[in-house]
């Protein structure tokens, strides 16, 4: 470049700075250069921005807007242009004018995050509540910080930003913008998008937005507006902001088809055998009957015998797998990784499997009409064949049941991959039984008439309970905290017996199980001669539900299953009322309960079924008052009596009248 503007080639300069800054992007002197002989992209997108008397002006106009009910700051402009170029830079001009209400909203203004990439600050000040101009204390590391200010504070920051081509997928955009945040009021937040015409552009809007499209200057002009626009409220438990507020995704990849021949090129000869891999499955497979076992086997190892971690050496190694025989090697990888060695291991054990692309429950859903990379995870599809069941592994679970599949997995849709034929296809991942996330705790339970007594506690778990408790094991002390908590969830006040406790197999065979003792001074309520306790459980159906009416959908663990079975009694005492056999069964919650009288207590059966795993706000009164019925009958009392039975009195028989 510089050979290049030394002979007054100044196009040939440019385009050789421009290939500088794509091998280093962090290189500032080069694009202040670049900005120098090549202005034309900055006065592109300085037409479409507010010059600095047009910010002055907002400034004025968001001092006088009146507090908006529930945000404790306000956008009056949230604007942004950005330039998406052939190479696969996007280069933006941002520009935000912002209004504090309160002493929170303050607080947000006083540090501005400018995003990725390089960033170049046009325009940064405040003003204070009395109006004066307050310039940044810090501008480094793409923040803008400000001094204290007062609670009615206005911010005013113009800045380019410039993000340079990824490392997969280079030459497409892939990117997002929100048009709502938590708290925030928004009079007009707008995004303009400049691509080359002809470029396929596919959509995502959450929410309605305005949208017009014009050809100008040889570029497609897109732009999407949406005005006065209500603070987001957080609520426990609603989904991810991509799903809740009112956003954008856009994408440059002109269908799934390229999207599939480029995670294929990615994905090829990964899963190669080698001596080392073929010597484990040998010994891995020893005995198994069935290619189903033979599959478990190789859960199980993964599990157990390769860590879950993540290193990247390079920017494609966070897509790009590393081959099978290198992860036995080093006996680590993350989810790609394992996945692969899972297929080199599989396909020693003759079953065909395949990479299922999973976004994550949390991450919130898979848009198909966006093709791009919205994949956080990788799991194994295994379709049916001879001798093998349909379904899916992930190996990366710690300590999960062998069978089981990870909750984040289930209920998502999975973009599963076959390399042997080069295809693609969206599957569903259905949600697992109630048998897949279940627990079960026999209880024998004894009272004093004081409210005192022990318990034995045994347990039997599947799903992510089980695989807590597994995890727990490892360390003793961790181990014997978390036992304490959970005699607590049983009986306020108990105390774990020492050495009458059993500890955790780590056997992901078989379910996990649990037993141990407890003795307290108060495990029921003394009244009197009475004493009383509710039938012992340790879930309560109407934690989630602790809001009566909902703005957002609430979404819940996948379906779950709990039973508690056993016997209540006092010794010398007798049973004064027992709540009755009853059941709920709702479309999200079940419960049924059976009680036996005996002559010194109960004998008892209770279970919960949560069946649900997001509750529509137009569903939402209906589901909680089957939750706090169920809580009700679940707090309903049994009332034992340690006082004797008075004698009954016989009437002594009538002696005959004189006159009769």
């Amino acid at each position: 470049a510089r050979l290049q503007l030394r002979d007054g080639d100044t196009a040939r300069a440019s385009a050789s700075f421009r290939e500088t800054l794509e091998r280093n992007p962090d290189d500032e002197r080069v694009a202040l250069r670049l900005d120098f002989l090549d202005p034309s992209a900055n006065e592109r997108l300085r037409r479409e921005a507010p010059d600095e008397a047009a910010l002055e002006e907002l400034a004025r106009k968001a001092r006088a807007l009146e507090p908006v009910r529930g945000a404790n700051h306000a956008y009056l402009l949230d604007h942004e242009v950005a330039w998406f170029k052939p190479d696969g830079t996007l280069t933006s001009l941002v520009t935000q004018v912002q209004e504090s209400f309160n002493a929170e909203g303050r607080d947000a203004l006083l540090k501005q995050s400018l995003g990725g990439g390089r960033t170049r600050v046009y325009v940064a000040y405040a003003l204070d509540q009395d109006g004066r101009r307050v310039e940044p204390v810090s501008m480094r590391d793409g923040t803008v910080r400000f001094r204290s200010l007062g609670e009615r504070s206005t911010v005013v920051l113009q800045y380019r930003r410039e993000v340079s081509p990824r490392g997969y997928l280079a030459r497409h955009l892939s990117t997002a913008w929100s048009f709502q945040g938590l708290n925030d009021f928004r009079a007009e937040a707008r995004f303009i998008l400049l691509l080359p015409e002809g470029t396929k552009l596919h959509e995502a809007a959450t929410g309605a937005l305005q949208r017009t499209e014009r050809s100008e200057d040889g570029m497609r002009r897109v732009e999407w507006l949406a005005t006065q626009v209500p603070p987001l409220h957080a609520e426990p438990g609603m989904p991810p902001l991509r799903e809740a507020a009112l956003s954008l995704e856009l994408s440059t990849v002109p269908s799934w088809d390229t999207f599939a021949e480029w995670m294929v090129a990615l994905l090829q000869d990964a899963d190669r055998a080698s001596p080392e891999t073929s010597r484990l499955a040998k010994s891995l497979f020893e005995g198994a009957q069935t290619k189903d076992e033979k599959l478990l086997r190789v859960q199980a190892f993964l599990m157990k015998e390769i860590r879950y971690e993540q290193d990247y050496e390079s920017l494609i190694a966070g897509v790009k797998p590393h081959p099978a025989p290198m992860v036995l090697e080093r006996r680590y990888g993350d989810c790609k990784d394992k996945a692969v060695l899972f297929r080199t291991l599989a396909r020693e054990a003759g079953v065909q499997t395949r990479y299922a692309l999973v976004r994550t429950r949390d991450a919130g859903k898979v848009r198909r009409e966006l093709p791009q990379q919205q994949f956080n995870h990788v799991i194994v599809y295994v379709p049916a064949q001879e001798g093998v069941t349909e379904r899916y592994f992930d190996p990366t679970a710690d300590a999960l049941d062998v069978g089981t599949v990870r909750s984040d997995d289930v209920g998502t849709t999975s973009f599963v991959v076959d390399l042997d034929k080069r295809t693609w296809e969206w599957r569903d991942i259905p949600y697992q039984s109630t048998e897949a996330q279940r627990a079960e705790v026999a209880l024998a339970v004894e009272l004093q008439p004081d409210g005192s007594g022990s318990a034995q506690l045994d347990s039997k778990m599947v799903g992510d309970w089980a695989s807590a408790w597994r995890r727990l094991a490892r360390n003793p002390e961790n181990f014997s905290r978390a036992l304490q908590q959970r005699a607590a969830s049983f009986f306020r006040g108990a105390e774990v017996q020492e050495g009458a406790r059993s500890p955790v197999p780590d056997d992901v065979r078989a379910p996990a199980s649990l037993a141990f003792a407890v003795k307290g001074p108060a495990l029921a309520r003394a009244e009197g001669t009475q004493v009383r306790l509710q039938l012992p459980a340790d879930v309560d159906p109407a934690a989630p539900f602790r809001m009566t009416e909902r703005r957002h959908a609430l979404v819940l663990r996948t379906p779950s299953a709990y039973a508690w079975s056993g016997t209540v009694r006092l010794p010398g005492g007798r049973l004064a009322r027992a709540p009755v056999s009853k059941s709920v069964d709702s479309r999200c919650v079940g419960y049924t309960r059976e009680v036996e009288p005996l002559a010194d207590g109960v004998r008892f059966r209770h279970a919960l079924e949560l069946r649900c795993e997001r509750v529509a706000v137009a569903d939402y009164p209906e589901v909680l008052k089957s939750a706090l019925e169920v809580k009700r009958l679940m707090e309903e009392e049994l009332v034992l009596d340690a006082a004797p039975p008075a004698p009954s009195r016989v009437r002594a028989p009538r002696r005959a009248d004189k006159e009769e």
